[in-house]
């Protein structure tokens, strides 16, 4: 019989890169239930889907105030995107490992897990993932911190994305952590030509805000004319990425022109002189 393994991701995990290739390893090794936003992944022999209205935090004036008044313990597994799958999710098992992507993953993983191992995958560092929004800083970030002290002791295994980032959670809770790249396929590339007089800059990512790819975007226009900046850019479904559409109309880029599709990979290449189109991402 396979092993049975629980991949719990809260988000829309048909365009969490991270997230398919790490079910995709998981797929070859046992049979996997995916809880997350969106369809199924192709990998997974079960998902539990997480409603879309349904959010992985607190929404309620009650549970805002568990938040500012740090009762961090009443706020596990009370949110609604948590409370609408629990029952099914423990119900699925009993599993044979758990996997959680993100600190706020934690508490389901483990009430489901039982005596299974858990897997914590850090993709962000959590305490401060958001704190550059001044109410995330101020409610999210404590209950993070309490996420991060409380289970990741308890995990069998933690991961991270950087060795910058290894260092901070082996710096601030005492976990071993070790380093899984987001990397794609190893490919037999060789590098192409390159020409003196011309010096082409990327980027990779999520189209996200809070990513200051609006001021990467500016500091490049402020340089010379051999300078050219290429975006391949995911858009993930969300709030968050859709004001990604309001960066020409926030700041001074006449220069550059961003044109978003309905599909969960982007590829946007801008430079100082020409417009900036997208198309699909070969990703």
């Amino acid at each position: 019989m396979k092993p049975r393994i629980l991949c719990v991701s809260f988000s829309p995990i048909s365009a969490d890169a991270r997230v398919l290739r790490q079910i995709e390893v998981l797929s070859e090794h046992g049979e996997v239930t995916t809880v997350g936003y969106g369809e199924a992944p192709a990998s997974a022999t079960r998902h539990i889907r997480v409603p879309d209205a349904a959010a992985s935090l607190p929404q309620t004036l009650s549970g805002v105030a568990r938040l500012a008044f740090h009762r961090h313990d009443a706020v596990e597994l009370a949110a609604p995107g948590e409370r609408a799958v629990r029952h099914e999710v423990i119900a699925a098992g009993p599993y044979d490992l758990v996997v959680a992507n993100d600190a706020r993953a934690l508490p389901l993983a483990f009430a489901a897990a039982d005596d299974a191992p858990v897997w914590a995958d850090m993709h962000e560092w959590a305490p401060q993932e958001r704190a550059a929004n001044v109410v995330w800083r101020v409610l999210v970030g404590p209950y993070m911190q309490h996420l991060c002290e409380k289970y990741l002791p308890r995990a069998a295994a933690v991961t991270t994305v950087s060795s910058g980032l290894a260092d901070l959670y082996n710096e601030h809770f005492g976990v071993r952590t070790e380093l899984v790249r987001n990397a794609t396929e190893l490919r037999d590339l060789k590098p192409s030509p390159v020409a003196a007089d011309r010096i082409r800059l990327v980027h990779s990512g999520t189209a996200d805000p809070q990513r200051n790819i609006v001021e990467l975007i500016e500091a490049v226009g402020r340089l010379d004319g051999r300078y050219s900046l290429d975006l391949y850019l995911i858009e993930v479904p969300g709030a968050t990425s859709r004001r990604s559409a309001d960066w020409p109309r926030r700041r001074t880029m006449s220069r550059c022109t961003i044109r978003l599709r309905p599909r969960p990979s982007r590829v946007c290449s801008t430079n100082t002189t020409s417009e900036c189109s997208s198309s699909p991402c070969a990703r």
